[in-house]
C-alpha cells in the first residue's frame, strides 16, 4: 500500500512541476511582449494565441 502512495506522490509532484513551468513560461512571454512595443499587432495576436493553449492540461486529461 505504501508503494502505491509513493507512486501517486511522484506523479503529483511531476504534474505540479509541469503546471508551474507552464505558468512561468506564460508570465515570461507576457513580460517580453510588454517590453517590446515595436511588435506588430499581428505578431502579438499570434504569440498570445500560442500561449493561450493549455497543452499541459490536455496531456494530463488524456492519461
Amino acid at each position: 500500500m505504501l508503494e502505491v502512495l509513493k507512486s501517486f506522490s511522484g506523479v503529483g509532484a511531476c504534474s505540479l512541476f509541469a503546471f508551474g513551468i507552464c505558468y512561468v513560461s506564460k508570465i515570461i512571454v507576457v513580460f517580453m511582449i510588454c517590453k517590446h512595443p515595436e511588435l506588430s499587432d499581428d505578431k502579438v495576436k499570434r504569440i498570445t494565441k500560442m500561449i493561450s493553449k493549455d497543452s499541459v492540461f490536455h496531456i494530463f486529461k488524456s492519461s
